[in-house]
């Protein structure tokens, strides 16, 4: 709960962004919630149900050189609920017309009631611009300190991340995303394999869009069995400072990061 209030506040942040960058055209953004279901592999926990949040804010400092600031707060179940939220920073070059590159690093809360936890990444990414294409790659190290007696979350690792922007028009995006994540610690390790499709559509003449998502997790333990989980989400995600999604990608807060395994708390320990 201390989590998705924290969301709440960082989500009015963002919305009085908004109002702001409509007088700045050097200020996009974009803020989002959603719903979904997790389907697990073990019986034992049944469907759980998902909301989350997210919103990002991208300041061009020149012609060329972006700063983002994106936050993310998720909650996966209803008894004993795993939670995460992040902020991130992104720092990059980008010519609309070809590419973008730069560095990110961020900090995470994650926490599974009475474990909670405090998570660092950072690292590289770059963006390739073909027509109606853009390709996204991703790595990053991470590093995680338990914070409550007991917990768990105490570990180190890194991700490499892959993605694929279809935009069928400058308001309908398909998007498909590729992520490993290997984690270890003084007593065992997991490895996660992330595979996920996005289908969104921008409405016409507002700045409103609603998209579908589909996310398969696979984690391998070293001590317990694989886990796997699939997870379908829905939502709306409001865009200011730019005209289109396609607008958004080559012009606006285009950089982000996946959520870590919402899972992670019950397979790693």
């Amino acid at each position: 709960m201390r989590i998705l209030l924290s969301a709440i506040a960082a989500g009015g942040l963002v919305l009085a962004s908004a109002v702001a960058g409509e007088a700045a055209e050097k200020i996009t953004g974009t803020a989002e919630v959603a719903v979904g279901q997790q389907f697990p592999d073990r019986t034992d926990l049944g469907m759980l149900a998902s909301f989350a949040g997210a919103g990002e804010v991208n300041i061009s400092l020149s012609e060329r050189f972006n700063l983002e600031f994106e936050g993310r707060a998720s909650t996966v179940g209803t008894t004993s609920p795993y939670a995460q939220a992040a902020t991130v920073a992104h720092a990059f070059w980008r010519d609309p017309q070809t590419f973008a590159f730069g560095a990110f690093g961020g900090f995470a809360s994650l926490e599974m009631a009475p474990q909670r936890g405090n998570m660092f990444l950072g690292g590289v990414e770059g963006q390739a611009y073909l027509g109606n294409l853009t390709l996204y790659a991703q790595a990053a190290a991470i590093t995680a300190s338990q914070n409550s007696p007991g917990s768990w979350l105490h570990f180190g690792g890194y991700f490499a991340r892959g993605a694929a922007r279809y935009f069928v028009t400058p308001m309908t995006r398909l998007q498909f995303d590729a992520q490993w994540t290997s984690f270890s610690n003084t007593d065992d390790w997991t490895n996660a394999l992330i595979l996920a499709g996005t289908v969104e559509h921008q409405f016409a003449a507002t700045p409103f869009a609603g998209f579908a998502n589909v996310r398969w997790d696979h984690l391998e333990h070293g001590g317990n069995r694989p886990l796997t989980a699939t997870a379908v989400t829905f939502g709306i995600r409001a865009y200011f400072g730019a005209g289109s999604t396609l607008d958004n990608d080559r012009n606006g807060a285009t950089m982000d990061v996946l959520p870590m395994p919402i899972l992670l708390g019950l397979n790693f320990g």
